[in-house]
């Protein structure tokens, strides 16, 4: 034939193509689970800060070839890869009337600028009336995901105050908590105020994480007697000489400035001089240029002062300002030597903060045993479901059987192809969608061969059957092909979730089928008659 040749190398590359595009999908689902498993190893192991951190690196790096994977292979659905549902509730009870309208549609929207960086791909996300939120996360770590969607991520900078002056304060509400406790025995707590203080880093104050319930209540029934310009928060839990501590701080009401402005936070390791956050990983700010100017004025009329960077009512850090800082930038500690933090506190400080708070009204988990256990029976289901195909074909059609057979492996393989290319979700109900597709393929393949039989039976030399049995063949499998095409478009855009999933397979699945079953076979068929000069067919 004419162009054999060609049509033979193009079936090569093609083939060569699809194998590249599918390594990405055997990389992150047969080799990854090995890799993390082994620095889980290493991590069990490490007991210093530097294996510690040696560790964190790693984990690091697993995790971006693994997002950089999740690019590029094809992604399993919540059915299959496990994940997790969640039904959130929008509190706009603070909020104005105008504000509140429009709360759950903002909401939607920063949260799915915080999962698309996250990495999730294909999240299913929908508002639910006004203040009600639908969210669906495949194969996510759990807790990582539950703190970057829950984050209001209200970020603030406030004028700490110097340390006599909080201690002051301190010793104020400490003299009026004895007095009222003197009046009113119902109100009297265990211990006393200022026992709870303890010495944080040698210089700032703090309470123990097990005292911080009962002394942030006595500092509630102190308010009356704390300045109405200042208020007292805490920074984050953290390990201190043995112990679990909360630093406090007196900070200036007002907000200096706010993180409404910033055009870029990225995470970096710690390059400063400061032991403490040695190895540690931060996040560095950037404002936009009139907020930069705002900051620059700031900083340079406070200069010596401590500027506490607030992100929900919480501290989390609060440099000395050395000089006045013109380039609109600020740093944020996380003082942990796992990357992890500081890319969520990245990734929502990017995305901007939540309108009204969030709580979880609904929440369940599909564990991987359960989608390992889907895809396992799937599988299964699919390759016994060939085999008998194959056995089939060959047992009845002979070496025509083989082709067809052939055939059929290419149209699975290239089906696999075009999910991960398109950027497709395979689901449980794809699976069902993949073995649809190999009966039709199988149908189509039966419908060439009946044909071709009876073009020989009619007395027509083999090339002549072959080619006739393929044209005339073809209007039956095209019009049965469309046909089921055009009902499962229907589905696709009136059904949803799984549905979706079943309906994009077998589409896909279908047109691949014409190519192969027609175009394909009657390629090999004419190629093998031509090579060998065949006069007899073996069907």
């Amino acid at each position: 034939m004419k162009y054999d040749k060609l049509k033979f190398g193009i079936v090569i590359v093609l083939i060569a193509l699809g194998l590249w595009t599918l390594y990405p999908t055997f990389e992150l689902y047969y080799q990854m689970p090995g890799r993390k498993k082994a620095v889980e190893a290493e991590k069990a192991k490490a007991y210093t800060r530097d294996d510690s951190m040696r560790v964190a690196l790693q984990e690091s790096q697993l995790a971006d070839k693994e997002a950089g994977l999740h690019k590029k292979a094809l992604h399993l659905g919540l059915d299959l890869v496990g994940g997790m549902h969640m039904v959130l509730d929008l509190d706009v009870s603070k909020l104005a009337k105008e504000q509140a309208k429009d709360a759950a549609d903002r909401a939607l929207a920063v949260i799915q600028n915080r999962i698309d960086q996250f990495g999730v791909f294909e999240p299913v996300m929908q508002k639910i009336g006004n203040d009600r939120l639908m969210i669906e996360l495949p194969g996510v770590d759990r807790d990582r995901a539950k703190s970057l969607i829950g984050q209001v991520a209200l970020l603030e900078f406030h004028v700490v105050a110097d340390d006599q002056k909080t201690n002051d304060v301190l010793k104020i509400a400490d003299n009026y908590l004895r007095l009222i406790n003197k009046e009113d025995t119902t109100t009297k707590q265990q211990g006393k105020f200022m026992d709870y203080i303890v010495t944080v880093n040698r210089s700032e104050m703090g309470v123990e994480e097990a005292d911080y319930p009962v002394f942030t209540q006595m500092l509630q029934q102190a308010d009356t007697v704390i300045p109405k310009e200042w208020e007292f928060l805490f920074g984050t839990p953290e390990d201190y000489q043995g112990r679990r501590v909360r630093t406090i701080y007196m900070l200036k009401r007002e907000a200096e400035l706010t993180g409404s402005s910033i055009t870029d936070a990225r995470p970096s390791s710690y390059q400063g001089s400061d032991p403490n956050l040695a190895n540690s990983w931060i996040v560095s700010l950037r404002f936009e240029r009139r907020d930069a100017t705002k900051f620059a004025t700031i900083t340079g009329r406070n200069v010596g002062k401590r500027l506490a960077i607030v992100l929900d009512n919480v501290v989390k850090s609060a440099p000395t300002i050395r000089e006045r800082i013109p380039n609109g930038e600020a740093m944020i500690t996380t003082g942990d030597v796992n990357p992890d933090k500081a890319k969520d506190l990245a990734i929502v400080l990017r995305s901007g903060a939540l309108p009204a708070p969030v709580s979880t009204a609904e929440e369940r988990s599909i564990g991987p045993s359960l989608g390992s256990d889907s895809i396992n029976k799937g599988m299964l289901a699919i390759a016994i479901g060939c085999l008998l195909v194959f056995i089939f074909m060959v047992f009845y059609y002979k070496a025509a059987g083989l082709i067809a057979d052939l055939a059929l492996i290419l149209n699975i393989f290239f089906l696999f192809v075009a999910l991960a290319v398109l950027r497709a979700s395979l689901s449980l109900a794809g699976i069902a969608g993949i073995a649809l597709t190999i009966g039709m393929a199988v149908d189509a393949n039966i419908l060439i061969f009946e044909r071709i039989r009876e073009e020989l039976k009619a007395g027509k030399r083999v090339h002549a059957a072959i080619d006739a049995g393929y044209n005339r063949a073809f209007v039956t499998i095209f019009d049965s092909n469309m046909t089921t095409i055009v009902a499962t478009i229907a589905l696709y855009f009136f059904g949803s979730g799984s549905i979706k999933g079943f309906a994009v397979t077998l589409i896909i699945g279908l047109i691949i089928n014409i190519i192969t079953a027609v175009y394909f076979s009657h390629f090999i068929y004419g190629w093998i008659v031509t090579k060998f000069s065949t006069e007899r067919l073996s069907i």
